[in-house]
């Protein structure tokens, strides 16, 4: 059982929901039910890309504060690998946050990556009704191609930009996967 849908946690949110007029899910997903399985694909492929997107930007950043660090702060930058004790201490202390940081949101991502997968696969397992239902198409993928479709579809996915909203990030899966995999209507 997820931890969003413990008793305890449900309580929480029914009270979040009814103090800020949210209206965050307090049941677990049936991904039996079209509809269910829909939300929940939206929400697993949402939450891997806001993280996967949250962690390139973090290595973006990290990236870009080493380019500073050669030019503004260049003792630091020449020792900051080899000697760090001979660097700047905030500098060191930067360095390793963002470090951290940056390995703190790959977890994060890869967790995010396995539900969507997990979730995916079975939306692409289900019958044809609900794959009508959930994809708009039928996808009709072999259990021996699933890896190799998946490995394609995050290849396909990593060019595509960023999209923030919940339902935008859906609309760019459900596009990739009409324009990339053959469709039957």
């Amino acid at each position: 059982m997820s931890n969003l849908f413990k008793p305890e946690n449900r309580r929480i949110i029914e009270t979040l929901n009814k103090g800020l007029g949210t209206k965050h899910r307090t049941k677990p997903y049936n991904l039996g039910n079209p509809n269910d399985l829909k939300d929940a694909l939206m929400l697993a492929f949402a939450a891997f890309r806001d993280y996967q997107h949250y962690m390139n930007s973090l290595i973006a950043m990290s990236e870009n504060f080493d380019e500073s660090l050669e030019n503004f702060d260049t003792i630091s930058w020449v020792h900051l690998d080899t000697e760090p004790e001979k660097s700047n201490e905030i500098v060191v202390e930067c360095e390793e946050a963002l470090g951290e940081a940056i390995g703190k949101f790959e977890k994060l991502t890869d967790r995010a990556k396995d539900n969507f997968i997990e979730i995916l696969a079975i939306s692409l397992t289900a019958s044809t009704d609900t794959q009508k239902a959930v994809f708009g198409s039928i996808y009709n993928i072999n259990h021996d191609e699933m890896d190799a479709k998946l490995d394609e579809l995050f290849e396909i996915l990593s060019e595509t930009d960023y999209e923030y909203s919940i339902p935008g990030n859906l609309d760019v899966l459900l596009n990739v996967m009409a324009t990339e995999w053959s469709v039957g209507k």
